[in-house]
């Protein structure tokens, strides 16, 4: 991450002694009119042909690798005497909740400390 940001700023010092003015450059009409049209292209590709697919796969990622993986984290611990114990991983107690105050298909995962 840190050098991505490293890279960024020392491009733009060195088209900054090359003279090309980037703001200048980003408002001119021409790039700005590119811009839309790649957009809209972009929204109307993922609205028509992507997003169908790519909720299926969403949806059966969810469905058949998350959830199962959790269920196979969580049935690494036995409840005994009221307490969860510990048989195997990473002592941590996992749940995985729908969100329902953002977009649809997203889970939360909640960790608890597992009590021995």
């Amino acid at each position: 991450m840190v050098k991505w940001i490293i890279i960024t700023v020392l491009g733009l010092i060195i088209l900054g002694y090359m003279g090309i003015d980037i703001q200048k450059t980003v408002k001119a009409p021409t790039v700005q009119n590119n811009l839309a049209y790649g957009k809209e292209v972009a929204v109307h590709v993922w609205k028509n042909y992507l997003s169908e697919p790519a909720k299926f796969l969403w949806k059966f990622f969810i469905e058949n690798i998350w959830k199962k993986a959790f269920e196979i984290i969580n049935s690494k611990s036995k409840e005994v005497d009221g307490k969860i114990k510990k048989t195997a991983g990473s002592g941590f107690f996992c749940e995985l909740l729908p969100c329902r105050n953002h977009w649809s298909g997203f889970y939360l995962l909640i960790m608890h400390p597992k009590h021995y």
